[in-house]
């Protein structure tokens, strides 16, 4: 379950006795993220370009570290 979901269940109905854990009591498993689509769909190549282009102009790594998040370097093939 993600953080959003949880927030959205943790006190309410059969969820009252529950909490969430602080991020910075305890750490999780890194966890890779994807986008899917078919693999000869000619949005892979439109995608990649946006990608791309959000990483080289430092977005993803802001919006890292605005949400605590480890970016990693990825190239886009």
């Amino acid at each position: 379950i993600d953080v959003t979901m949880a927030n959205s269940k943790v006190g309410v109905g059969d969820f009252t006795g529950l909490s969430i854990i602080a991020s910075n009591v305890i750490s999780f498993a890194k966890e890779d993220f994807g986008i899917g689509m078919r693999k000869d769909s000619y949005l892979i190549p439109m995608v990649n370009y946006f990608l791309q282009k959000q990483y080289d102009a430092g977005t993803m790594t802001q919006l890292g570290l605005d949400y605590g998040v480890a970016v990693n370097d990825v190239a886009f093939n």
